[in-house]
């Protein structure tokens, strides 16, 4: 999903505040070449000051859904302000799809949640699925990742590639984490 030019983002800036941060920082990643949003950058459009903007700009003055989306839906909260169905957060609540859904199956299996919602809009379901992957890179610790398979489509958070090196029948080459998708140990 591609989003807006520089000059219609600063249009957008004063309507869609949020989805403006999200665009701004988010980094391209140097291997996969597709944009994903920072772990750092979650946390921050997580805010209590942004979730509450975010809702009232879309009239939805709900403490169930703000609990809702602090303590079980924020990645699938941004995902929909991502894709401009903010208020679709109602439907996601009442059908129990939380951040333990995600990742969603590609939009030819999706789950059948994402049916019950969008049965007459099939574009927003592929619109969620594809668009779900920025904001599923994911953060590297010692225990975790270290023998899982990832998802053929996970963007991988690595900031640089280095130069190619090979032979034989494999292709090889440095690459380095975004920091915030890497701790470092204290």
């Amino acid at each position: 999903m591609s989003f807006h030019s520089h000059k219609e983002k600063s249009q957008r800036h004063t309507i869609t505040s949020l989805r403006y941060q999200l665009q701004v920082c988010s980094v391209r990643s140097a291997v996969d070449d597709k944009d994903f949003v920072p772990a750092d950058c979650l946390q921050k459009a997580l805010s209590d000051v942004n979730i509450a903007a975010e809702l009232r700009h879309c009239h939805i003055a709900d403490d169930a859904i703000t609990n809702f989306i602090r303590y079980e839906a924020g990645k699938t909260f941004l995902i929909l302000v991502s894709i401009r169905k903010t208020v679709a957060i109602k439907d996601f609540m009442r059908c129990g799809f939380t951040d333990a859904n995600l990742p969603t199956p590609s939009a030819d299996n999706a789950l059948s949640m994402l049916d019950d919602i969008w049965r007459d809009e099939p574009d927003y379901i592929n619109d969620f699925c594809a668009t779900q992957w920025m904001f599923m890179a994911p953060v590297f610790d010692r225990q975790r990742y270290r023998y899982d398979p990832f998802d053929r489509d996970a963007i991988l958070p690595f900031t640089h590639r280095g130069q190619d090196k090979g032979g034989g029948f494999s292709v090889v080459y440095q690459v380095r984490f975004h920091p915030a998708h890497f701790p470092q140990p204290v």
